[in-house]
């Protein structure tokens, strides 16, 4: 026998689950008609977005903060019919969503000629230290080299201050709308603009929309949202499928730490990174 508290847990979940076929099928239409895969990365990929705002909504309604949380309850009332079924849908159509965005990345690849293209950055490999880049804040000419080279470290850095460690911030987007992402984040470190991706590819940090806009993505937004806290906002010539990384480069100009991420916000913990020095 179904339960009232298991009516309205069903109720949302197949709500969840109506709402993201709706956007998903939206978009694998705007897939199917685009002239080109950029085209559709750069003016409908982002329609995806939507299902923060679903996500963030369920788990208001049900008066709960997390995933795990709403992982936790259908396993509670997984015995009841109509809570299973919801749940298998759901399940379901976002398996459905994460497939189709291999599917898109398979395409990224295949049509930038990156299949076979594999990061010359490993443990104990020589890092791109002479790629030209454009200093923020200066808008000199450098190169990692010359920061590997000075001698300034980030006063407000204690630990990394007393490991004589220097953190670079480097970036692909225009000059200016680093300055802006600067402005908002109060970010005290020097950054540097790779405007052709040079670095960025040695280190094999590759477009994904599949990691951009999965269904782990989109949860961890929506979890966001639910504690209350903002998420930044797109800078000028941002590109949201651009996946970053950390990145420990040695004195003697070898890879000392080699860290991709896994999704947008995956980042190692800086007592990780303080192991490395």
């Amino acid at each position: 026998m179904t339960s009232m508290h298991d009516l309205p847990l069903a109720q949302e979940t197949l709500r969840l689950a109506q709402g993201l076929t709706t956007i998903l099928t939206t978009v694998e239409e705007k897939y199917r008609i685009s002239e080109s895969i950029g085209d559709f990365v750069n003016n409908h990929i982002s329609k995806l977005g939507a299902a923060i705002g679903l996500y963030a909504e369920t788990l208001n309604r049900l008066s709960i903060k997390s995933r795990i949380e709403l992982q936790n309850i259908w396993k509670e009332s997984y015995g009841q019919l109509a809570v299973r079924e919801a749940v298998d849908e759901l399940l379901k159509v976002e398996d459905n969503w994460d497939s189709f965005l291999q599917g898109v990345d398979d395409n990224i690849d295949h049509s930038n000629g990156n299949e076979s293209i594999q990061s010359s950055s490993t443990i104990g490999s020589i890092a791109p230290l002479k790629v030209p880049l454009l200093n923020v804040r200066t808008s000199s000419q450098v190169d990692l080299m010359e920061f590997m080279e000075s001698a300034e470290l980030q006063r407000n850095q204690a630990k990394l201050d007393a490991a004589e460690a220097k953190v670079i911030l480097i970036t692909f987007g225009s000059q200016s709308g680093a300055l802006q992402w600067l402005e908002e984040t109060e970010a005290s470190y020097p950054m540097l603009t790779d405007s052709h991706r040079k670095v960025y590819e040695a280190f094999g940090l590759r477009q994904s929309v599949a990691k951009v806009w999965s269904i782990t993505t989109m949860t961890y937004y929506a979890e966001q949202k639910c504690l209350g806290r903002s998420l930044h906002k797109m800078v000028k010539d941002d590109d949201p499928n651009q996946m970053g990384g950390d990145f420990i480069v040695a004195s003697d100009g070898t890879m000392a730490f080699v860290y991709c991420s896994k999704t947008p916000p995956d980042r190692p913990k800086i007592t990780t990174l303080l192991t490395y020095f």
